[in-house]
């Protein structure tokens, strides 16, 4: 028991001397702290792409732009409408998508 009240005033001591001299300041190098604030900023400007291919999984696809010229709506009047690309219709709940934005819309 008296060794464990030893130890407990020693690291008491410890603690009081360590309040009275101060904190001791440890100093970073200005070259480490401006990389570790460089890279991630870089880090986050390159992007990487994949390259595009024509595969066999993409064959028969349309681009962006072949879609908005080969493509049209018609409204039918009674909330309904189709899209019709290549000559094939398919029905669609409503033209007000982004994707179907620059796509000519027909009145019936």
């Amino acid at each position: 028991m008296l060794r464990k009240a030893h130890r407990g005033t020693k690291t008491l001591t410890k603690r009081v001397h360590y309040l009275i001299a101060g904190q001791r300041k440890k100093k970073t190098s200005k070259i480490l702290l401006s990389l570790a604030f460089i890279i991630p900023l870089l880090s986050n400007s390159i992007i990487f792409e994949a390259w595009y291919t024509e595969t066999e999984d993409t064959e028969g696809t349309y681009s962006e732009e072949e879609f908005k010229s080969k493509s049209y709506i018609i409204d039918h009047g009674d909330g309904t409408y189709d899209l019709y690309l290549d000559g094939q219709a398919f029905s669609i709940e409503s033209p007000d998508r982004p994707e179907f934005e620059g796509i000519k819309i027909f009145k019936e």
